[in-house]
């Protein structure tokens, strides 16, 4: 299969199949929602959490709390997770050497790529790769640097559905 090239950025909506958590504030869970729609639509760049927190009309640590809070995870692990889960599925689903998919979730280095992934999967890219072929499916390892996401509640693995279905269409797979 392969990839688009289109390197316009695509207009996201919300999936509704995310709902935060309980404790999270209908309004506050909707301002979250632009921030989350917003990295997602622009994976292949770098984040600043100043510009995020702004967009949702709050303090970087407010911003931060609130989002621990809905996601489980701070926003920079959860925009990381997300590069990662485009990468691996790219690894699974192209033939794209692992430097293009590096260069394509926005890392110039892909031996700094490999070192993140391998933080996120337990594996090197290579070896995800060959293990997707055998089995096409890789769980999310534990790691010091960047622990596994444990969802908290049924709401909360909403939001790793909504991250898969949600995808920019220039990393999406045709």
């Amino acid at each position: 299969m392969s990839l688009t090239n289109s390197k316009s950025k695509p207009e996201l909506e919300f999936d509704p199949r995310f709902k935060a958590p309980p404790s999270v504030p209908p309004a506050v869970a909707q301002r979250l929602a632009a921030s989350l729609d917003y990295m997602t639509a622009h994976l292949d760049n770098p984040i600043k959490i100043s510009a995020l927190s702004a967009m949702a009309g709050y303090s970087q640590a407010r911003f931060f709390e609130l989002f621990k809070q809905a996601t489980g995870d701070t926003p920079l692990n959860w925009f990381i997770r997300a590069r990662m889960r485009w990468a691996g599925e790219m690894l699974e689903k192209s033939n794209l050497q692992v430097k293009e998919v590096a260069a394509r979730v926005g890392y110039l280095d892909p031996f700094y790529f490999s070192r993140v992934f391998k933080s996120v999967y337990g594996v090197s890219p290579s070896d995800y790769r060959v293990r997707c072929q055998g089995t096409n499916a890789i769980s999310v390892g534990r790691s010091k640097a960047l622990p596994a996401m444990q969802p908290k509640s049924r709401d909360d693995c909403a939001l790793a559905e909504w991250l898969l279905v949600s995808r920019p269409a220039h990393l999406r797979t045709s």
